[in-house]
């Protein structure tokens, strides 16, 4: 019971973690048009949400600032095949 308490606090994987804050929206996007549920992280360079999980996008943008996405492990396939098979299509 206490195993299955804290998988719901820590079972989300990282998919995706960049500094550019358009590539960030295009892939949140892209799993957002897959339906997959996703926690963002915005961290450094003072943006609205630093160090903390949020839904919405961050406001501010800085270089120093890093962005990450992260899905539950259960989705991890399935935003990962998503993510590539988005890529695929774009590139043809």
């Amino acid at each position: 019971m206490l195993k299955r308490f804290l998988g719901m606090f820590f079972s989300w994987e990282t998919v995706y973690i960049t500094s550019n804050l358009q590539n960030f929206a295009t892939i949140r996007g892209r799993l957002l048009d897959s339906g997959i549920r996703m926690k963002t992280k915005a961290s450094g360079g003072g943006a609205v949400g630093r160090g903390s999980y949020h839904s919405g996008m961050p406001v501010q943008s800085h270089s120093s600032t890093t962005y990450e996405i992260l899905v539950s492990k259960e989705d991890l396939h399935r935003a990962t095949e998503a993510i590539h098979r988005l890529r695929e299509t774009k590139q043809h």
